[in-house]
């Protein structure tokens, strides 16, 4: 799981003066970001099957990639987010500060060339927090100290100034930012939000595209480069139906990790099939739980900060 603070991720670790466990950031003493352990040590006593009534009639219109992932990650969780809608799921300090940067860095983007520099790009953050945090999903951040507003704020600084030493924005003219993305991958409808697409190649008619998306965490390991690069595959795959529009690349950039953050790939129309059908698979399965009302729990560490673990029958 990651760290509220920097991203990194966590590992048990004992309190030496209580004898109590919880999460502790892996980059510790450079970043002290801990997370509580509800329960250590215990383990589910529920049903983790327990099944819900049928619900075809409450699924989501269209899947983002975010969204499958929920699936893959925990069918239970996906449901109690995306079709019962039983619980708002809380933003968290690193999920805000990621929200910041992306919002900075889409609004410098806009701007003339001239404009775009570090100050007026950091400019946008604490702006954005303050239109954002009455929002239902910001309560539990809301109600923090200000001196933890303040430090979640100047992580969000520093990664944003930190683009400026990965890419020249002033170089940049992106084909789309922010874009919404709708199209149908086999039998699923997809729907979602892209960062930024930049024209690389080819003509106005049949422009060549690369897919480009922030990221505030570390870059994954070797293991775990697909299961990141995935929901970005989707994008593509989905910007890749339209009529002439060929793409050749995705590119993931982990801001505050220099050049050596981008993690990118090239993508074929193989690439694309590939993904279309995994994106595809995932929606069937959906489909099916929903018919069936079998979403499965999936209990593991992460449970200790599902927001829908009171109403998880697992633990229940």
């Amino acid at each position: 799981m990651e760290c509220p603070k920097c991203g990194s991720p966590m590992a048990v670790r004992t309190n030496r003066q209580t004898g109590s466990d919880f999460l502790g950031c892996t980059e510790f003493p450079d970043c002290r970001g801990t997370r509580r352990l509800t329960d250590a040590g215990a383990t589910p006593t529920g049903d983790p099957s327990a099944p819900v009534a049928e619900c075809t009639d409450r699924l989501p219109k269209a899947l983002s990639p975010s969204r499958a992932v929920d699936f893959l990650k925990c069918p239970r969780m996906f449901y109690e987010k995306s079709v019962a809608r039983s619980v708002v799921f809380q933003a968290s300090e690193a999920s805000m500060r990621g929200t910041l940067a992306h919002h900075a860095l889409e609004q410098v983007v806009g701007l003339p060339p001239a404009e775009r520099t570090p100050d007026r790009a950091v400019s946008f953050l604490r702006p954005h927090w303050e239109a954002s945090r009455d929002r239902r999903e910001q309560v539990k951040l809301a109600t923090l100290p200000d001196e933890r507003i303040d430090a979640m704020l100047a992580d969000a600084e520093r990664y944003v100034r930190a683009w400026f030493d990965i890419e020249n924005p002033t170089a940049l003219d992106p084909a789309g930012v922010e874009e919404r993305v709708k199209a149908t991958l086999g039998s699923a409808p997809m729907a979602g939000m892209i960062d930024r697409i930049d024209q690389t190649g080819g003509t106005e008619k049949r422009p060549h595209l690369t897919i480009v998306d922030y990221k505030t965490g570390k870059p994954p390991g070797d293991r775990f480069v697909d299961e990141a690069l995935f929901p970005i595959h989707v994008y593509a795959a989905a910007v890749a139906t339209r009529p002439g529009v060929v793409v050749d690349e995705v590119k993931l950039i982990h801001l505050g990790h220099g050049t050596d953050g981008i993690v990118s790939r090239p993508i074929t129309p193989s690439t694309n099939r590939a993904t279309t059908e995994k994106f595809d698979g995932i929606w069937q399965d959906i489909q099916t739980a929903a018919k069936t009302g079998s979403f499965p729990c999936v209990t593991g560490r992460q449970c200790d900060w599902c927001d829908a673990k009171p109403l998880c029958p697992a633990w229940n």
